[in-house]
Protein backbone atom coordinates (compact mmCIF):
# COMPACT_ATOMS: atom_id res chain seq x y z
CA UNK A 1 0.00 0.00 0.00
CA UNK A 2 2.93 2.47 0.71
CA UNK A 3 4.47 1.25 -1.94
CA UNK A 4 1.51 1.89 -4.18
CA UNK A 5 0.78 5.78 -2.94
CA UNK A 6 4.53 6.65 -3.70
CA UNK A 7 4.11 5.90 -7.18
CA UNK A 8 0.96 7.16 -7.72
CA UNK A 9 2.61 10.28 -6.01
CA UNK A 10 5.55 10.12 -8.40
CA UNK A 11 3.60 10.08 -11.60
CA UNK A 12 1.24 12.93 -10.76
CA UNK A 13 3.96 15.43 -9.98
CA UNK A 14 3.67 16.08 -6.59
CA UNK A 15 6.93 15.78 -5.52
CA UNK A 16 10.12 16.65 -8.21
CA UNK A 17 12.70 14.60 -6.26
CA UNK A 18 12.22 10.85 -7.59
CA UNK A 19 15.28 9.85 -5.10
CA UNK A 20 13.69 11.82 -2.26
CA UNK A 21 10.72 9.75 -2.44
CA UNK A 22 12.41 6.32 -2.96
CA UNK A 23 14.11 6.70 -0.06
CA UNK A 24 11.23 7.59 2.09
CA UNK A 25 9.51 4.46 0.79
CA UNK A 26 12.19 2.36 1.60
CA UNK A 27 12.44 4.20 5.21
CA UNK A 28 8.56 3.09 5.14
CA UNK A 29 9.15 -0.22 4.61
CA UNK A 30 12.18 -0.85 6.87
CA UNK A 31 9.99 0.64 9.91
CA UNK A 32 6.40 0.24 9.42
CA UNK A 33 5.35 1.54 12.76
CA UNK A 34 7.47 4.46 12.36
CA UNK A 35 10.05 3.65 15.15
CA UNK A 36 13.14 5.56 13.37
CA UNK A 37 12.11 8.99 12.59
CA UNK A 38 13.10 10.87 9.42
CA UNK A 39 15.76 12.86 11.85
CA UNK A 40 17.50 9.55 12.44
CA UNK A 41 18.72 8.66 9.03
CA UNK A 42 19.20 12.54 7.55
CA UNK A 43 21.78 12.77 4.90
CA UNK A 44 23.93 14.36 6.91
CA UNK A 45 24.24 11.35 9.67
CA UNK A 46 23.97 8.28 7.81
CA UNK A 47 24.93 7.05 4.36
CA UNK A 48 21.17 5.72 2.19
CA UNK A 49 20.96 3.05 -0.47
CA UNK A 50 21.39 3.07 -3.73
CA UNK A 51 18.25 2.06 -5.21
CA UNK A 52 17.94 1.68 -8.38
CA UNK A 53 15.00 2.10 -10.74
CA UNK A 54 13.29 1.43 -14.25
CA UNK A 55 12.56 4.42 -16.83
CA UNK A 56 9.41 4.78 -15.52
CA UNK A 57 10.60 5.20 -11.68
CA UNK A 58 10.18 1.42 -10.23
CA UNK A 59 12.27 -0.26 -8.44
CA UNK A 60 13.31 -3.52 -9.89
CA UNK A 61 12.05 -6.17 -8.91
CA UNK A 62 15.40 -7.55 -7.53
CA UNK A 63 16.37 -4.84 -5.30
CA UNK A 64 12.52 -5.19 -3.86
CA UNK A 65 13.10 -8.81 -2.99
CA UNK A 66 16.28 -8.44 -1.37
CA UNK A 67 15.26 -5.73 1.29
CA UNK A 68 14.88 -7.47 4.67
CA UNK A 69 11.88 -7.18 6.79
CA UNK A 70 11.65 -6.85 10.16
CA UNK A 71 11.29 -10.70 11.09
CA UNK A 72 14.45 -11.44 9.22
CA UNK A 73 16.25 -8.74 11.56
CA UNK A 74 14.67 -9.84 14.31
CA UNK A 75 15.75 -13.17 13.90
CA UNK A 76 19.54 -12.85 12.93
CA UNK A 77 19.45 -11.19 16.29
CA UNK A 78 18.46 -13.94 18.26
CA UNK A 79 20.68 -16.32 16.49
CA UNK A 80 23.47 -13.69 17.46
CA UNK A 81 22.84 -13.48 20.55
CA UNK A 82 22.38 -17.43 21.40
CA UNK A 83 26.02 -17.61 19.98
CA UNK A 84 27.22 -15.37 22.36
CA UNK A 85 25.48 -17.27 25.51
CA UNK A 86 26.29 -20.91 24.02
CA UNK A 87 30.53 -19.53 23.67
CA UNK A 88 30.25 -17.72 27.70
CA UNK A 89 28.81 -21.13 28.89
CA UNK A 90 31.58 -22.98 27.18
CA UNK A 91 34.10 -21.03 28.41
CA UNK A 92 33.16 -20.94 31.64
CA UNK A 93 32.99 -24.72 31.84
CA UNK A 94 36.79 -24.86 31.18
CA UNK A 95 37.73 -22.92 33.21
CA UNK A 96 35.72 -24.55 36.09
CA UNK A 97 37.50 -27.97 34.87
CA UNK A 98 41.06 -26.82 34.37
CA UNK A 99 40.38 -25.49 38.17
CA UNK A 100 39.38 -28.64 39.72
CA UNK A 101 42.29 -30.80 37.44
CA UNK A 102 44.39 -28.44 39.16
CA UNK A 103 42.80 -28.43 42.95
CA UNK A 104 42.82 -32.79 42.44
CA UNK A 105 46.73 -32.66 40.72
CA UNK A 106 48.09 -31.09 43.94
CA UNK A 107 46.04 -33.93 46.47
CA UNK A 108 47.64 -36.37 44.13
CA UNK A 109 51.29 -35.37 44.31
CA UNK A 110 50.64 -34.78 48.16
CA UNK A 111 49.67 -38.49 48.85
CA UNK A 112 52.07 -39.69 46.92
CA UNK A 113 54.70 -37.03 48.83
CA UNK A 114 53.55 -38.77 52.20
CA UNK A 115 53.48 -42.29 50.97
CA UNK A 116 56.99 -41.98 49.41
CA UNK A 117 57.99 -40.29 52.83
CA UNK A 118 56.50 -43.22 54.75
CA UNK A 119 58.14 -45.89 52.84
CA UNK A 120 61.28 -44.61 52.92
CA UNK A 121 61.07 -44.19 56.94
CA UNK A 122 60.29 -47.74 57.12
CA UNK A 123 63.18 -49.11 54.80
CA UNK A 124 66.48 -47.21 56.47
CA UNK A 125 68.40 -49.79 54.87
CA UNK A 126 67.83 -49.45 50.94
CA UNK A 127 69.62 -46.33 49.71
CA UNK A 128 67.34 -46.30 46.54
CA UNK A 129 63.93 -46.09 48.88
CA UNK A 130 66.31 -43.58 50.68
CA UNK A 131 65.86 -40.56 47.46
CA UNK A 132 62.90 -39.58 47.28
CA UNK A 133 61.03 -39.97 43.57
CA UNK A 134 59.92 -36.83 43.34
CA UNK A 135 64.11 -35.15 43.82
CA UNK A 136 66.65 -35.22 41.85
CA UNK A 137 69.78 -38.08 42.11
CA UNK A 138 71.55 -36.57 45.10
CA UNK A 139 74.85 -35.08 44.35
CA UNK A 140 77.14 -36.15 47.09
CA UNK A 141 80.28 -34.36 46.01
CA UNK A 142 79.53 -30.87 48.52
CA UNK A 143 77.64 -30.46 51.24
CA UNK A 144 73.83 -29.57 51.02
CA UNK A 145 72.53 -26.69 52.86
CA UNK A 146 68.22 -27.17 52.82
CA UNK A 147 66.83 -24.11 54.56
CA UNK A 148 63.53 -23.42 55.96
CA UNK A 149 62.84 -26.93 55.15
CA UNK A 150 63.14 -26.78 51.49
CA UNK A 151 66.21 -27.60 49.20
CA UNK A 152 67.77 -24.76 47.70
CA UNK A 153 67.56 -24.07 44.41
CA UNK A 154 71.31 -25.74 43.59
CA UNK A 155 70.60 -29.21 44.68
CA UNK A 156 67.22 -31.19 45.40
CA UNK A 157 68.68 -33.84 47.52
CA UNK A 158 67.96 -35.02 50.53
CA UNK A 159 68.00 -38.69 52.06
CA UNK A 160 65.13 -39.09 55.23
CA UNK A 161 66.24 -41.90 57.75
CA UNK A 162 69.82 -40.79 58.41
CA UNK A 163 71.35 -39.09 60.98
CA UNK A 164 72.29 -34.94 60.44
CA UNK A 165 73.91 -32.30 61.78
CA UNK A 166 71.67 -29.92 62.84
CA UNK A 167 72.53 -26.01 63.09
CA UNK A 168 71.44 -25.21 66.40
CA UNK A 169 72.37 -21.51 66.17
CA UNK A 170 70.10 -19.51 63.76
CA UNK A 171 72.80 -17.54 62.73
CA UNK A 172 75.10 -20.32 61.15
CA UNK A 173 74.19 -19.43 57.68
CA UNK A 174 76.64 -21.74 55.59
CA UNK A 175 78.97 -24.94 55.55
CA UNK A 176 82.29 -22.97 56.20
CA UNK A 177 81.47 -21.14 59.47
CA UNK A 178 79.93 -24.85 60.21
CA UNK A 179 83.49 -25.80 60.44
CA UNK A 180 84.72 -22.95 61.58
CA UNK A 181 82.53 -23.63 64.82
CA UNK A 182 83.60 -27.22 65.24
CA UNK A 183 87.09 -26.24 64.72
CA UNK A 184 86.96 -23.71 67.72
CA UNK A 185 84.99 -25.53 70.37
CA UNK A 186 86.84 -29.00 69.12
CA UNK A 187 83.77 -30.84 69.89
CA UNK A 188 80.56 -32.68 68.25
CA UNK A 189 77.74 -31.34 70.12
CA UNK A 190 75.41 -34.41 70.50
CA UNK A 191 72.55 -32.08 70.39
CA UNK A 192 73.23 -30.89 66.83
CA UNK A 193 72.67 -34.91 66.01
CA UNK A 194 69.15 -36.11 64.87
CA UNK A 195 67.56 -38.10 62.63
CA UNK A 196 65.53 -36.75 60.38
CA UNK A 197 62.40 -38.70 58.94
CA UNK A 198 60.83 -36.86 56.86
CA UNK A 199 61.33 -33.46 54.41
CA UNK A 200 60.85 -30.56 55.38
CA UNK A 201 60.57 -31.01 59.41
CA UNK A 202 63.99 -29.25 59.89
CA UNK A 203 65.55 -25.92 59.76
CA UNK A 204 68.44 -24.74 58.34
CA UNK A 205 70.37 -28.69 58.58
CA UNK A 206 73.47 -29.08 56.76
CA UNK A 207 72.96 -32.88 54.98
CA UNK A 208 75.56 -34.74 54.82
CA UNK A 209 77.06 -37.15 51.41
CA UNK A 210 75.88 -40.90 50.91
CA UNK A 211 79.83 -41.25 52.27
CA UNK A 212 78.63 -40.11 56.04
CA UNK A 213 80.25 -36.44 55.83
CA UNK A 214 78.63 -35.55 59.14
CA UNK A 215 76.99 -39.32 59.83
CA UNK A 216 79.43 -39.19 62.72
CA UNK A 217 76.62 -40.75 64.87
CA UNK A 218 75.46 -43.16 62.38
CA UNK A 219 77.70 -46.07 63.29
CA UNK A 220 77.35 -45.41 67.19
CA UNK A 221 80.44 -43.12 67.44
CA UNK A 222 80.45 -39.95 69.99
CA UNK A 223 83.19 -38.02 71.57
CA UNK A 224 86.78 -38.26 70.53
CA UNK A 225 85.69 -40.73 67.75
CA UNK A 226 83.15 -38.95 66.07
CA UNK A 227 85.06 -36.17 66.13
CA UNK A 228 87.74 -37.98 64.76
CA UNK A 229 85.88 -39.58 62.06
CA UNK A 230 84.51 -36.16 61.18
CA UNK A 231 88.09 -34.94 60.72
CA UNK A 232 88.87 -37.46 58.39
CA UNK A 233 85.49 -37.10 56.51
CA UNK A 234 86.44 -33.55 55.66
CA UNK A 235 90.06 -34.51 54.84
CA UNK A 236 88.51 -37.21 52.02
CA UNK A 237 86.02 -34.54 50.98
CA UNK A 238 88.78 -31.57 50.49
CA UNK A 239 91.10 -33.79 48.84
CA UNK A 240 89.02 -35.52 46.60
CA UNK A 241 89.22 -38.93 47.70
CA UNK A 242 87.14 -40.35 45.04
CA UNK A 243 90.40 -39.52 42.89
CA UNK A 244 92.63 -41.42 45.42
CA UNK A 245 95.24 -44.02 44.44
CA UNK A 246 94.47 -46.52 47.06
CA UNK A 247 94.48 -50.26 46.55
CA UNK A 248 91.50 -50.64 48.66
CA UNK A 249 89.21 -47.03 48.90
CA UNK A 250 87.66 -45.63 51.69
CA UNK A 251 84.28 -47.43 52.59
CA UNK A 252 82.51 -45.66 54.12
CA UNK A 253 79.81 -47.61 55.28
CA UNK A 254 82.94 -49.12 57.55
CA UNK A 255 84.43 -47.74 60.36
CA UNK A 256 87.40 -45.37 60.08
CA UNK A 257 89.66 -47.51 61.75
CA UNK A 258 89.51 -50.03 58.88
CA UNK A 259 90.37 -47.19 56.01
CA UNK A 260 94.02 -47.75 54.24
CA UNK A 261 96.17 -45.61 55.42
CA UNK A 262 94.23 -44.68 58.69
CA UNK A 263 96.03 -46.67 62.03
CA UNK A 264 94.28 -46.68 65.49
CA UNK A 265 95.27 -47.67 68.87
CA UNK A 266 93.14 -48.36 71.91
CA UNK A 267 93.59 -45.54 74.52
CA UNK A 268 93.30 -48.77 77.16
CA UNK A 269 91.19 -46.44 80.00
CA UNK A 270 87.70 -47.04 78.16
CA UNK A 271 88.28 -49.09 75.02
CA UNK A 272 87.94 -45.77 72.96
CA UNK A 273 90.45 -46.39 69.59
CA UNK A 274 91.84 -42.96 68.81
CA UNK A 275 93.39 -42.39 65.59
CA UNK A 276 97.62 -42.85 65.57
CA UNK A 277 99.14 -42.79 62.18
CA UNK A 278 97.21 -41.03 59.35
CA UNK A 279 99.81 -42.35 55.98
CA UNK A 280 98.93 -41.66 52.36
CA UNK A 281 101.93 -41.32 50.32
CA UNK A 282 101.77 -41.09 46.65
CA UNK A 283 97.88 -41.54 47.15
CA UNK A 284 97.09 -38.46 44.30
CA UNK A 285 95.61 -35.94 46.96
CA UNK A 286 94.53 -33.13 45.05
CA UNK A 287 93.15 -29.86 47.05
CA UNK A 288 94.13 -28.00 49.97
CA UNK A 289 95.28 -29.85 53.05
CA UNK A 290 92.30 -28.77 55.32
CA UNK A 291 92.46 -27.55 59.01
CA UNK A 292 90.56 -30.01 59.96
CA UNK A 293 93.32 -31.93 60.37
CA UNK A 294 93.93 -30.44 63.38
CA UNK A 295 90.80 -32.48 65.32
CA UNK A 296 93.46 -35.74 65.39
CA UNK A 297 95.44 -34.82 68.08
CA UNK A 298 96.25 -38.23 68.75
CA UNK A 299 98.27 -38.73 65.87
CA UNK A 300 101.69 -40.01 66.40
CA UNK A 301 102.75 -40.14 62.44
CA UNK A 302 101.55 -37.66 59.62
CA UNK A 303 103.06 -39.09 55.78
CA UNK A 304 101.23 -37.76 53.27
CA UNK A 305 104.30 -37.25 51.02
CA UNK A 306 104.62 -37.13 47.29
CA UNK A 307 101.50 -35.89 46.67
CA UNK A 308 101.82 -33.40 44.07
CA UNK A 309 99.00 -31.65 44.06
CA UNK A 310 98.44 -31.25 47.73
CA UNK A 311 98.28 -27.37 48.18
CA UNK A 312 97.33 -25.00 51.23
CA UNK A 313 99.68 -24.19 54.61
CA UNK A 314 100.44 -26.14 57.63
CA UNK A 315 97.95 -24.90 60.31
CA UNK A 316 99.03 -23.29 63.36
CA UNK A 317 97.17 -25.46 65.47
CA UNK A 318 99.69 -28.51 64.72
CA UNK A 319 101.04 -27.35 67.52
CA UNK A 320 98.90 -29.09 70.12
CA UNK A 321 99.77 -32.91 68.49
CA UNK A 322 101.82 -33.40 71.81
CA UNK A 323 102.18 -37.11 70.79
CA UNK A 324 103.18 -36.79 67.22
CA UNK A 325 106.85 -38.25 66.10
CA UNK A 326 106.97 -37.34 62.46
CA UNK A 327 105.62 -35.32 60.27
CA UNK A 328 106.25 -35.95 56.22
CA UNK A 329 104.88 -33.30 54.34
CA UNK A 330 107.67 -33.82 51.50
CA UNK A 331 107.18 -33.73 48.01
CA UNK A 332 103.88 -31.74 47.96
CA UNK A 333 103.08 -28.04 47.14
CA UNK A 334 102.06 -26.83 50.25
CA UNK A 335 103.25 -23.01 50.58
CA UNK A 336 103.68 -20.43 53.34
CA UNK A 337 105.71 -19.79 56.55
CA UNK A 338 107.25 -22.64 58.58
CA UNK A 339 104.47 -21.99 61.49
CA UNK A 340 106.46 -20.86 64.87
CA UNK A 341 103.92 -23.78 66.54
CA UNK A 342 106.30 -26.27 65.32
CA UNK A 343 108.27 -25.61 68.20
CA UNK A 344 105.65 -27.17 70.74
CA UNK A 345 105.65 -30.27 69.13
CA UNK A 346 107.77 -31.89 71.85
CA UNK A 347 107.84 -35.70 71.36
CA UNK A 348 108.76 -34.94 67.49
CA UNK A 349 111.81 -37.58 66.34
CA UNK A 350 111.35 -37.11 62.15
CA UNK A 351 110.20 -33.44 60.16
CA UNK A 352 110.63 -33.69 56.44
CA UNK A 353 109.20 -30.52 54.70
CA UNK A 354 111.08 -31.14 51.74
CA UNK A 355 110.03 -30.01 48.33
CA UNK A 356 107.73 -27.97 48.87
CA UNK A 357 107.35 -23.99 48.34
CA UNK A 358 107.67 -22.80 51.84
CA UNK A 359 109.39 -19.33 52.37
CA UNK A 360 110.54 -16.80 55.07
CA UNK A 361 112.80 -17.94 57.63
CA UNK A 362 113.51 -21.32 60.00
CA UNK A 363 111.54 -20.77 63.14
CA UNK A 364 113.64 -19.82 66.30
CA UNK A 365 111.17 -22.26 68.16
CA UNK A 366 112.35 -24.87 66.06
CA UNK A 367 115.54 -25.09 68.13
CA UNK A 368 114.01 -26.35 70.90
CA UNK A 369 112.93 -29.61 69.51
CA UNK A 370 115.36 -31.82 72.29
CA UNK A 371 113.60 -35.26 70.91
CA UNK A 372 114.16 -34.47 66.86
CA UNK A 373 116.10 -37.38 65.15
CA UNK A 374 116.06 -35.79 61.31
CA UNK A 375 115.47 -31.93 59.79
CA UNK A 376 114.61 -31.87 56.28
CA UNK A 377 113.53 -28.91 54.89
CA UNK A 378 115.23 -28.89 51.55
CA UNK A 379 114.83 -27.34 48.53
CA UNK A 380 111.90 -24.62 49.08
CA UNK A 381 112.63 -20.88 49.32
CA UNK A 382 113.68 -20.41 53.07
CA UNK A 383 115.94 -17.60 53.77
CA UNK A 384 118.01 -15.66 56.23
CA UNK A 385 120.49 -17.20 58.95
CA UNK A 386 120.25 -20.49 60.23
CA UNK A 387 118.85 -19.92 63.68
CA UNK A 388 120.38 -21.81 66.79
CA UNK A 389 120.48 -25.79 66.24
CA UNK A 390 122.87 -26.37 69.48
CA UNK A 391 119.63 -27.62 71.59
CA UNK A 392 118.93 -30.68 69.19
CA UNK A 393 120.91 -32.87 71.66
CA UNK A 394 119.50 -36.03 69.60
CA UNK A 395 119.65 -34.78 66.06
CA UNK A 396 121.48 -37.23 64.02
CA UNK A 397 120.37 -35.59 59.81
CA UNK A 398 120.16 -32.10 58.87
CA UNK A 399 119.00 -31.16 55.62
CA UNK A 400 119.20 -27.76 54.60
CA UNK A 401 120.06 -27.90 50.99
CA UNK A 402 118.58 -25.71 47.85
CA UNK A 403 117.03 -22.44 49.41
CA UNK A 404 118.33 -19.06 50.08
CA UNK A 405 119.98 -19.11 53.60
CA UNK A 406 122.61 -16.50 53.91
CA UNK A 407 125.04 -15.30 56.63
CA UNK A 408 128.00 -17.74 57.46
CA UNK A 409 128.22 -21.36 58.48
CA UNK A 410 127.27 -21.41 62.14
CA UNK A 411 130.11 -22.83 63.88
CA UNK A 412 127.23 -24.09 66.60
CA UNK A 413 126.63 -26.97 64.02
CA UNK A 414 130.28 -28.43 65.16
CA UNK A 415 128.55 -29.02 68.75
CA UNK A 416 126.14 -31.39 67.66
CA UNK A 417 127.96 -34.36 68.43
CA UNK A 418 125.10 -36.91 67.19
CA UNK A 419 125.20 -35.03 63.49
CA UNK A 420 125.56 -37.85 61.06
CA UNK A 421 124.34 -36.34 57.64
CA UNK A 422 124.93 -32.68 57.70
CA UNK A 423 123.56 -31.42 54.06
CA UNK A 424 123.97 -27.19 53.61
CA UNK A 425 124.50 -27.23 49.74
CA UNK A 426 123.65 -24.77 47.43
CA UNK A 427 122.62 -21.65 49.50
CA UNK A 428 123.56 -17.88 49.61
CA UNK A 429 126.22 -18.12 52.60
CA UNK A 430 128.47 -15.44 52.32
CA UNK A 431 131.46 -16.23 54.68
CA UNK A 432 133.22 -17.97 52.00
CA UNK A 433 134.99 -20.93 54.47
CA UNK A 434 133.41 -24.27 56.63
CA UNK A 435 134.07 -23.42 60.65
CA UNK A 436 136.59 -25.59 61.89
CA UNK A 437 133.99 -26.72 64.31
CA UNK A 438 132.37 -28.52 61.88
CA UNK A 439 135.76 -30.83 61.70
CA UNK A 440 135.14 -32.66 64.90
CA UNK A 441 131.67 -34.44 64.15
CA UNK A 442 133.62 -37.42 64.38
CA UNK A 443 130.39 -39.64 63.84
CA UNK A 444 129.50 -37.50 60.49
CA UNK A 445 129.20 -39.72 57.53
CA UNK A 446 127.60 -37.58 54.92
CA UNK A 447 128.84 -33.86 54.20
CA UNK A 448 127.37 -31.99 51.78
CA UNK A 449 128.48 -28.38 51.17
CA UNK A 450 128.67 -28.14 47.09
CA UNK A 451 127.53 -24.93 46.06
CA UNK A 452 128.39 -22.80 49.16
CA UNK A 453 131.63 -20.58 47.04
CA UNK A 454 133.89 -22.02 49.43
CA UNK A 455 137.33 -20.64 49.18
CA UNK A 456 140.84 -21.99 50.68
CA UNK A 457 142.46 -24.74 51.31
CA UNK A 458 140.84 -28.38 52.67
CA UNK A 459 142.30 -28.80 56.18
CA UNK A 460 144.64 -31.43 55.82
CA UNK A 461 144.96 -31.83 59.60
CA UNK A 462 141.43 -32.14 60.22
CA UNK A 463 140.68 -34.95 58.09
CA UNK A 464 141.77 -37.23 60.15
CA UNK A 465 138.88 -36.84 62.70
CA UNK A 466 136.60 -38.17 60.03
CA UNK A 467 137.11 -41.76 60.26
CA UNK A 468 133.60 -42.57 59.46
CA UNK A 469 133.14 -40.47 56.41
CA UNK A 470 131.23 -42.34 53.74
CA UNK A 471 130.11 -39.56 51.68
CA UNK A 472 132.27 -35.72 50.78
CA UNK A 473 130.53 -33.69 48.31
CA UNK A 474 132.72 -29.88 47.88
CA UNK A 475 131.58 -29.59 44.67
CA UNK A 476 130.92 -26.33 42.57
CA UNK A 477 132.82 -24.40 45.14
CA UNK A 478 136.60 -22.16 44.95
CA UNK A 479 138.93 -24.69 46.82
CA UNK A 480 142.37 -24.23 45.74
CA UNK A 481 145.75 -26.09 46.55
CA UNK A 482 146.76 -30.16 46.13
CA UNK A 483 144.66 -33.23 46.94
CA UNK A 484 145.34 -33.40 50.47
CA UNK A 485 146.95 -36.77 51.16
CA UNK A 486 145.21 -37.38 54.51
CA UNK A 487 142.10 -38.02 52.11
CA UNK A 488 142.90 -40.57 51.33
CA UNK A 489 142.78 -42.48 54.72
CA UNK A 490 139.02 -42.55 54.71
CA UNK A 491 138.68 -46.38 54.57
CA UNK A 492 134.79 -45.90 55.07
CA UNK A 493 134.84 -43.56 51.67
CA UNK A 494 132.57 -44.49 49.15
CA UNK A 495 131.99 -41.17 46.91
CA UNK A 496 134.24 -38.27 46.87
CA UNK A 497 132.98 -35.08 44.31
CA UNK A 498 135.43 -32.35 44.43
CA UNK A 499 134.42 -31.23 40.90
CA UNK A 500 134.46 -27.72 39.77
CA UNK A 501 137.18 -26.13 41.92
CA UNK A 502 140.43 -24.81 41.39
CA UNK A 503 142.28 -27.82 43.09
CA UNK A 504 145.64 -28.55 41.18
CA UNK A 505 148.61 -30.80 41.61
CA UNK A 506 148.51 -34.45 40.77
CA UNK A 507 146.27 -37.27 41.91
CA UNK A 508 147.96 -38.48 45.28
CA UNK A 509 148.95 -41.84 44.98
CA UNK A 510 147.07 -42.86 48.12
CA UNK A 511 143.90 -43.09 46.81
CA UNK A 512 144.68 -46.66 46.01
CA UNK A 513 143.86 -47.09 49.77
CA UNK A 514 140.35 -46.12 49.08
CA UNK A 515 138.94 -49.94 48.93
CA UNK A 516 134.87 -49.23 49.26
CA UNK A 517 135.69 -45.76 46.68
CA UNK A 518 132.59 -46.08 44.22
CA UNK A 519 132.58 -42.87 43.29
CA UNK A 520 135.14 -40.28 41.85
CA UNK A 521 134.90 -36.65 40.44
CA UNK A 522 137.60 -34.80 39.77
CA UNK A 523 136.30 -33.08 36.39
CA UNK A 524 136.48 -29.44 35.84
CA UNK A 525 139.78 -28.69 38.12
CA UNK A 526 143.31 -28.01 37.13
CA UNK A 527 144.89 -31.30 37.68
CA UNK A 528 147.99 -32.20 36.43
CA UNK A 529 150.45 -35.04 36.07
CA UNK A 530 149.93 -38.83 35.39
CA UNK A 531 147.10 -40.74 36.93
CA UNK A 532 148.51 -43.55 39.90
CA UNK A 533 148.66 -46.66 38.68
CA UNK A 534 146.96 -47.55 42.52
CA UNK A 535 143.54 -46.57 40.76
CA UNK A 536 143.36 -49.82 39.09
CA UNK A 537 142.91 -51.49 42.61
CA UNK A 538 139.61 -49.97 43.26
CA UNK A 539 137.24 -52.99 42.02
CA UNK A 540 134.44 -50.82 42.90
CA UNK A 541 133.88 -47.98 40.95
CA UNK A 542 131.26 -47.54 38.99
CA UNK A 543 131.73 -44.05 37.90
CA UNK A 544 134.82 -41.74 37.33
CA UNK A 545 135.03 -38.45 35.54
CA UNK A 546 138.21 -36.62 34.67
CA UNK A 547 137.23 -34.50 32.23
CA UNK A 548 138.16 -31.58 32.20
CA UNK A 549 141.29 -31.21 33.34
CA UNK A 550 143.91 -30.79 30.17
CA UNK A 551 146.92 -31.44 32.00
CA UNK A 552 146.10 -34.88 33.38
CA UNK A 553 147.85 -37.42 31.93
CA UNK A 554 148.36 -41.51 32.11
CA UNK A 555 145.91 -44.52 31.41
CA UNK A 556 142.91 -46.11 33.91
CA UNK A 557 142.96 -49.26 31.45
CA UNK A 558 143.50 -51.49 34.28
CA UNK A 559 140.05 -49.93 35.92
CA UNK A 560 138.21 -51.70 32.55
CA UNK A 561 139.80 -55.35 34.07
CA UNK A 562 138.60 -55.21 37.59
CA UNK A 563 135.46 -53.15 37.57
CA UNK A 564 133.04 -56.00 37.59
CA UNK A 565 129.69 -53.81 37.62
CA UNK A 566 127.95 -51.45 34.97
CA UNK A 567 130.80 -48.52 34.85
CA UNK A 568 130.62 -44.94 33.53
CA UNK A 569 134.40 -43.48 33.35
CA UNK A 570 134.60 -40.64 31.91
CA UNK A 571 138.25 -38.57 30.32
CA UNK A 572 136.81 -36.14 27.99
CA UNK A 573 139.22 -33.24 27.35
CA UNK A 574 142.17 -34.69 29.20
CA UNK A 575 145.24 -36.79 27.86
CA UNK A 576 144.17 -40.24 29.98
CA UNK A 577 144.09 -43.22 27.89
CA UNK A 578 140.94 -45.51 28.40
CA UNK A 579 139.69 -48.49 26.40
CA UNK A 580 136.21 -48.78 28.28
CA UNK A 581 135.15 -44.80 28.53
Amino acid sequence: QYFHETSESFHSGQNADSSTQVRSSFMLLSDPLGASTSDSCSESNLPHPQVQTDTNGFMLDAEVASIPTSFEVERQETKRNRSKNIIRCLIIIHVFLFVLGLIVGIIVVNNRRSSSLSSSTNTMGNDDDKIESFLEPCDFSQPHLFQNGQPDVFDQCLCPGETHLILSNSTTKNFELLRADILQSTQVDPSRLVKVDKVGFRTQCYVPQSLGLLDVATYGFTGVEALERYALLILYLSLKGELWNLKDPWDMQLPHCSWEGVTCLDEGNNETLVVSSLILPSASLVGELPEEIVLLTNLETIDLSANSDLEGYIPTQLGSFDKLETLNLSMCALKGTLPKEIGKLTSLRNIDLGRNTFESRIPLEMGSLSNLVELHINDNDISGEIPSLENLASVETINLCGNRLSGPVPSHLGKLTTLVKLKICYNDFNSGYLPTELWKLSKLRILDASGLRIRGTLPIERLKGLENLEIIKLARNKFTGSLPSDLMHLSNLQSLSLQRNQFSGSIPEQIGFLAGLQSLLLQGNMLTGTVPRSISFLSNLVLVNLSRNPELAGDIDGLCDVSEAENHFMVDDTNVQCSCC
